[in-house]
């Protein structure tokens, strides 16, 4: 794992617990060391993204992360 420090103000979506979405700058980034597991995660809309299985994901149940 590489902590990576950016030079440019970077903003990005970001989700309180409430589930509202508002933008954040980030001045850091996480670089995971590459993994052997993919893992295609979908979502109830139909939509879906691969992961690795080093990557965090976030569950939404309607009222609060989990």
């Amino acid at each position: 794992m590489e902590i990576l420090e950016l030079k440019n103000k970077t903003l990005i979506p970001t989700v309180n617990d409430e589930g509202k979405v508002f933008w954040s700058n980030i001045k850091n980034v996480i670089r995971h060391d590459p993994s052997k597991e993919l893992y295609e995660v979908s979502s109830r809309g139909g939509r879906s993204v691969i992961v690795t299985e080093h990557h965090s994901l976030l569950i939404w149940d309607g009222q609060k992360f989990n």
